[in-house]
């Protein structure tokens, strides 16, 4: 009686959350996780009721394996941009001096260092790390700020297994116009599903391993329209082809340097970027020539 039900009345719904997991990692469509492997079998049981399949960053050659993976004849796509107009992207190299340890503190006290100076105009920021240069962040914070709580600090940590009162209070607090907590440091565990709509800066110390995983990351900034930024800082060491899960788009997506960044992340998934968004408010690549085109027309000649 309920099969009948569900048959008649129903329609299956599947969220294609392509979790980053390291023994699951999708490189391709037939190595989605073990659940995944069996949604084709869905139909035959269900053979007379509508799927829907939802996913938020799908790579054009993923979609076109997806009707064989589900089982699903004939579908209909519905896509829409996920490109983000109010997002300034931005890419840094890291600096080649120092050793791992030092690169990454050097990125992270430059945060911590800049949200003590003025907590209170510091733009709400995502740092994602590893964890355990997230450690290394939060023993330097409490070294600036001294000894306190979630009820009463500026920053705050995420990450797996985290404290169930921490990461409801930081939630909560993030989800106001002009939060206390200002500065959040995560790893890509608290990427998918944290959507606090005050997030005005999303920072990677290291690039993720898909440019899906980044598109998805960086989608945590500008909830409410605010004009907001994505840096993302890399080196060779960050991209190397011996990384276990490594995708070639995010490859080029950091050592490409002659196109538009809006341009190469959105290429992946068969989109453009947004027409109309001036070079200023797009990535650093435009704004760069800009100023270039400026200053071969002599714009910043002393003597004009």
């Amino acid at each position: 009686m309920v099969l009948k039900n569900v048959k008649e009345n129903s329609c299956i719904v599947i969220i294609l959350r392509l979790l980053l997991l390291k023994s699951s990692f999708i490189i391709r469509g037939e190595e989605f996780r073990t659940a995944f492997q069996k949604l084709k079998t869905l139909p035959a049981v269900f053979n007379d009721v509508p799927f829907m399949a939802l996913s938020g960053t799908l790579p054009t050659s993923l979609m076109k394996e997806l009707p064989n993976i589900l089982g699903l004849n004939n579908p209909v796509t519905v896509q829409e941009s996920p490109d983000r107009t109010n997002i300034f992207l931005k890419k840094l190299h890291k600096s080649k001096i120092g050793d791992t340890n030092e690169i990454y503190e050097s990125i992270f006290k430059t945060e911590c260092d800049d949200l003590k100076k003025d907590p209170y105009n510091y733009p709400v920021t995502m740092l994602f790390m590893p964890v355990c240069y997230i450690s290394q962040a939060a023993a330097y914070l409490k070294h600036l700020f001294g000894d306190g709580d979630i009820t009463t600090s500026c920053y705050a940590v995420l990450f797996s297994r985290q404290d169930k009162v921490v990461l409801k209070t930081t939630v909560e607090e993030l989800q106001m116009e002009y939060p206390r907590i200002r500065l959040i440091l995560t790893s890509s565990v608290a990427g998918m599903g944290f959507d606090p709509p005050s997030v005005m800066r999303i920072i990677h110390a290291r690039p993720p391993r898909t440019l899906s995983q980044y598109l998805q990351e960086i989608g945590r900034a500008g909830r409410r329209g605010q004009n907001s930024s994505a840096i993302l800082h890399y080196n060779k060491r960050d991209i190397a082809k011996n990384i276990p899960g490594i995708q070639e788009d995010i490859v080029q997506y950091c050592n490409n340097e002659e196109t538009c960044l809006r341009e190469l992340l959105l290429k992946p998934f068969g989109l453009s970027k947004s027409p109309g968004i001036a070079n200023e408010n797009c990535c650093s690549f435009c704004l760069n020539e800009d100023i270039s085109k400026l200053d071969k027309a002599g714009a910043f000649d002393n003597n004009v």
